[in-house]
């Protein structure tokens, strides 16, 4: 799986992510995607890209923490942030996958 793909979503996509995240956290657990390749620039290359639901809002994590050494300062400022990003919302969360660069 690439990166790219959670800022490049549908509607419809980011509907069944959302159900997925839903109802793994109902269960306990977060929903993960192992191996995600990252874009150029970022130390690893691949990382677990995991979602969870916490009373209303949503993480999302990588593990491990990534370093971005490229040329785009929207992902440079999202990587930078932590391993694990806290969101008021799922749409919080999609809007700010949204607005990285596409080749991410």
């Amino acid at each position: 799986m690439e990166f790219s793909q959670f800022c490049t979503c549908t509607p419809s996509g980011y509907a069944q992510l959302k159900r997925c995240v839903d109802y793994c956290a109902d269960r306990g657990h977060s929903y993960e995607f192992s191996a995600c390749r990252l874009p150029a620039g970022c130390w690893p290359g691949q990382v677990q890209v995991g979602f969870w639901r916490d009373r209303g809002e949503y993480l999302l994590y990588l593990r491990p923490k990534v370093r971005y050494q490229g040329s785009a300062p929207a992902l440079e400022d999202f990587f930078a942030q932590s391993e694990l990003l806290r969101f008021p919302s799922f749409q919080a969360m999609t809007a700010c996958l949204q607005a990285l660069p596409k080749e991410a």
